[in-house]
This record gives C-alpha cells, sequence and structure tokens, in this order.
C-alpha cells in the first residue's frame, strides 16, 4: 500500500491518527488529523504480505472497496479469482475481461486427492463434513469408514473419486448394516444430499480458470453447506496448482472471497495464507464479522480495512485489533471513528506501517450487465436463436455484438447449437445429455404444457425424459436421436413398462426405421409431434407412425 498522487489510487486520505502533540513534556491525547496541504491518495501494491481483510457491516462499502482494488491490480497484469455468493461481481467480470462460472454447472470434485494420500484427504473431508453439516461423533465415525473405503477402492483402480463415489458407497454400507447403523447412514445421505446437485458429474478445470481472470457464481447452490464445499474445493484446487508453479518475486493471482467467514476454519485457505507470498498468490478475504476470519487469515493480512461496525463485540474486538493498545486514549479515538464512519469510509492499518488512517473510497461503476453470463442463463436448458437475441436486446446488448459473443461461446465450447427440423435454431449451454436431445426435450416440454397438459422433465437415470398426466394414468415420454440400438430399445421399454400405464417415444426423422421391430411402445416422428396436435397424440396417440402392444 503507498499513499500516491491525485491522479491514481482507489480512495481519498481524510485523516490519520497521531498525537495532538508534545507541550513541556506531556503528551497530549490522539486525535484524528487530517492530511496536510496535499491530498493525498490510497493505492495497493505488493506489501510484507500479499493477503488483504475488508471487514464491516452489510451495507458498508465492502465490496465497492473490493471491486475497486481488484480494478486496480487486474490493470497491472494481477490474475484475479473471485468466489461470489451473491452474483455481486459480474459486473467487475466486465471490467476485467473475466469468465463467469456458475457453480452449480461447473462442479469441484471435493474428493480429489489434490497431492495428499488417501488417509490425510479421509481425515481432512471428515473433519470438514463434521462442522458444515453438524454431525455428531457416531454420524462422524460412520462417515470417516466410508470415505476411508471409497479412497482405498480408488487406489486399487488407481483413480481419483468423485462424490457420487461415495453416495455409492454409503448405499453398500447401507445394505449391510444392521437397523442402527442403516438409521445412520440415512440421516448421513440425507444431510449431503445438497451436494448432489447437477454439477457433480462435472468438475471445473481449477488450472484453467486461475490462468485468466474468473468469476465463480454461486447463487445456485442454494444452501451454505453446498456453498462452502464449493469453495473448499476450489481453495483445495488453488493450492494443488500452486505448488506446481515454482516460488515467484511477483503477485500472479489474487483469490477473492466474498463472506470469508463461512470457511473460517479452512485448513487449506489457513495454508494458502501462510505459503502464497512465496508463490505470487495473495488472498482477499470479505466478511461482515473480523472474528469470522481464522486467525491465520487476520495474522497474515498486512492491510486491513474495516468499514462501520456497531455490532458492540465485533467492534470492540476491530477497536482493540486496530489500535494495538489504548495507551492515552488511543483505543477509544480508535472506537469512536469505527462507530461513526460513513458509508464508503474505512479505517485503513497497514501492519508494521505507520498508523491507521481513515479513507475514503471511490464510487466503482460495474459498466452494465454481463453479456456472456446472460446468454448463458437464457439458453441453460435450451432456447430458440430469436428468442436469446430478443432477451438480450431488453438487456440493453445489440444484435450484432449478441451474435458475435455467441459465436465465440461455441467455438470455445461453452454453448451447443442445434436445429431440430423445420424449426429455427437453438442453442443450450451444458447440455446433460447431448444438444440434440436436451433441446429436443425442452421443445416437447413446452409444447405439452402450452397445450395444458400436465408434465414434467424427470431428467435422471431411472426414469423417462417426460412424465406426462393423461387423467390418472402416467405416460413415459423419450426423445431418441438414434443412437440407442433396437436392443437397448428393447431393455428400456422393458423397464418403463413396469412403472407406466403406456410410452410414447419420438424419434429423431432419420432413425425412424431402427426402431420399427420394436415393440411395446407408440413411436412418432419428431416432426409430426411439433407439427401436430400435442394433446391429440399424446391421450390417443391417433397419428403415431405405429402402434404396437
Amino acid at each position: 500500500m503507498i499513499i500516491g498522487d491525485s491522479n491514481k489510487g482507489i480512495g481519498d486520505i481524510v485523516s490519520g491518527l497521531s498525537l495532538n502533540g508534545i507541550y513541556l513534556g506531556n503528551a497530549r491525547y490522539w486525535q484524528w488529523k487530517k492530511p496536510f496541504l496535499f491530498r493525498k491518495r490510497l493505492c495497493i501494491v505488493r506489501g510484507l504480505n500479499p493477503h488483504i481483510a475488508i471487514v464491516g457491516q452489510s451495507g458498508s462499502g465492502k465490496s465497492n472497496a473490493c471491486k475497486l482494488i481488484i480494478r486496480q491490480l487486474s490493470s497491472e497484469g494481477v490474475k484475479i479469482a473471485v468466489l461470489d455468493p451473491h452474483g455481486e461481481y459480474l459486473g467487475v467480470a466486465n471490467r476485467i475481461g473475466a469468465e463467469v462460472y456458475d457453480a452449480a454447472y461447473n462442479g469441484i470434485n471435493i474428493m480429489g486427492l489434490d497431492g495428499v494420500d488417501g488417509k490425510e484427504k479421509t481425515g481432512e473431508l471428515s473433519a470438514m463434513f463434521r462442522k458444515v453439516f453438524s454431525l455428531g461423533s457416531v454420524q462422524s465415525y460412520i462417515l470417516y469408514k466410508c470415505i476411508a473405503y471409497t479412497y482405498r477402492i480408488a487406489e486399487r483402480n488407481g483413480t481419483d473419486p468423485a462424490l457420487r463415489d461415495l453416495f455409492f458407497t454409503m448405499k453398500v454400507f447401507r445394505r449391510h448394516a444392521d437397523k442402527a447403523e442403516a438409521n445412520t447412514l440415512d440421516s448421513l445421505m440425507r444431510k449431503l444430499s445438497v451436494l448432489d446437485s447437477g454439477s457433480a458429474g462435472r468438475s471445473a478445470d481449477i488450472g484453467r480458470m486461475i490462468s485468466q481472470n474468473s468469476v465463480s457464481l454461486m447463487t445456485r447452490l442454494h444452501t451454505a453447506e453446498a456453498q462452502i464445499v464449493y469453495m473448499e474445493g476450489f481453495l483445495r484446487g488453488v493450492y494443488g496448482n500452486m505448488m506446481k508453479m515454482g516460488k515467484s518475486g511477483s503477485m500472479r493471482l489474487y483469490v477473492v472471497i466474498d463472506e470469508a467467514e463461512k470457511i473460517c476454519e479452512s485448513k487449506i485457505l489457513d495454508r494458502i495464507t501462510a505459503e502464497g507470498r512465496k508463490y505470487g498468490i495473495g488472498v482477499i478475504s470479505v466478511s461482515q464479522r473480523a472474528k469470522g476470519l481464522g486467525k491465520d487469515v487476520r495474522g497474515n493480512s498486512s492491510l486491513i480495512m474495516a468499514f462501520v461496525q456497531r455490532e458492540p463485540e465485533e467492534m470492540n474486538y476491530m477497536a482493540n485489533f486496530i489500535s494495538g493498545g489504548s495507551e492515552m486514549n488511543r483505543l477509544a479515538e480508535v472506537k469512536r471513528a469505527l462507530r461513526n464512519l460513513g458509508r464508503g469510509e474505512a479505517i485503513v492499518l497497514n501492519a508494521g506501517r505507520g498508523e491507521p488512517f481513515i479513507c475514503r473510497f471511490d464510487g466503482y461503476s460495474d459498466g452494465g450487465k454481463n453479456l456472456r453470463f446472460g446468454i448463458e442463463e437464457v439458453i441453460r436448458r435450451g432456447e430458440e436463436g430469436i428468442v436469446v437475441l430478443e432477451k438480450m436486446r431488453k438487456e440493453g446488448f445489440g444484435e450484432s455484438e449478441v451474435l458475435v459473443e455467441i459465436d465465440r461461446m461455441i467455438s470455445e465450447g461453452r454453448i451447443q447449437r442445434y436445429k431440430p427440423g423445420g424449426a429455427e435454431e437453438w442453442y443450450i449451454s451444458m447440455p446433460r445429455n447431448s444438444a440434440e436431445h436436451d433441446i429436443c426435450i425442452e421443445m416437447m416440454r413446452r409444447r405439452m404444457l402450452g397445450s395444458g397438459m400436465h408434465c414434467y422433465v424427470y431428467d435422471g437415470p431411472s426414469g423417462p425424459d417426460i412424465v406426462a398426466y393423461v387423467g390418472k394414468e402416467r405416460v413415459a415420454v423419450e426423445y431418441e436421436t438414434g443412437s440407442k440400438s433396437a436392443v437397448q430399445m428393447e431393455a428400456m421399454l422393458s423397464l418403463r413398462r413396469k412403472g407406466y400405464a403406456r410410452i410414447v417415444v419420438m424419434v429423431n426423422d432419420e432413425h425412424t426405421k431402427r426402431y420399427e421391430n420394436c415393440t411395446g411402445a407408440e413411436f412418432l416422428r419428431f416432426s409430426d409431434f411439433i407439427k401436430g396436435n400435442v394433446v391429440g397424440i399424446i391421450c390417443g396417440v391417433g397419428s403415431a407412425l405405429r402402434s404396437r402392444t
């Protein structure tokens, strides 16, 4: 941190803590003095430790200051990786050219070994899950056994396990457990089920994310437990990559953690803050409570920014932390200033370098909404191209820039396109199956709902693509791209007949002959379904290609 000229920096120095003066050998009380003559600005540079802690109550200006710091560091060539629980940093992603990753669709493999052995990882994960889910001693012990067994099996196979492997292990243990242990396993699986989201089968490339500016958006992880586990997994990935980078004399990366109090006792965060300086990696921790940050995080942060805080216990703690003593009214002056800070003002302490001072931070303009993330939001389940353009136009984006961005995202593999027969081009981001399959399922769902039929997408390996209700009957509705063989189709139909009154299969027009000898379902060309009477087709299947029983 430096005090610079008026043309640079992120905020104005309002006043600094200093002695009033010494008269006839007697020191006067501490007070806050304004800068003398010249305007002084706050700039951020690397100190003895690069880490920064920003604390203060909600709405005090923490995020605004953090965005200013991000903007300055990025302009100096430092990469930024933001963990964003509430979508507050989408605008700054525009400014620094950051990729936005939706945590619900770009999972982190928390079970990855990250360079440690299975026994050590078992202990770390067990401790983390115990804290996050408030597990008792019996639950913790049984979970420890499940995790250890999962790692033993993975080691035997020469692979890293994933969260789904842990769930499978727990189900196996459940089948062979006595009644008491079975109940404990049921309780564990219910608690951990919040982690089994759509991202469980995917694993983000942390190395790629930290090699560029990135924002990990966690708003779709709807529980605090899921967000904590994602944060832990991301930081473990950062630490693993840090060990591979080698030491550096200059800053490479800053990891920004909003709501850092969620992982206040994270051992991996402590490791990064303790060792990151040697590898050119810094951490910016943003929290409403300073006491919520771990001791290692507080101790290794060379720059502390304390915004207004009126909660008594927290205010007393921060006043003691900043003042470093109570001689000659020092503590009282710091506490008074902390209590009376205005919005956007903070007491800044540069550890080991002079007295604290009050800074009034500049206002930050986000620069609008994020086009790339906006496109991904619209096409998450699949959307027609003309609708995408219209929705982006309402958000203030021009047609040409949207089309250019779509082409760029397609070339990067971020989104896919498919043009169903007789329909306009559609786009989809990260389909669970294939772009064709998921887009056609979305088209079918909309047509059925639009015709007044009650239905929902099952979206799971053990059920049909869509479950539709005709009176009291449940109808299984499938879409087939033609990738299944006739034998595989017969096996699937045999399974569906056990739970559904009827089965309707929509088939890609080019592959209808592949299933002409299959029985037990009503087969239709997809184009006939799109053009025909949906209710009549599903209820009566009068225009079916054929009907076999």
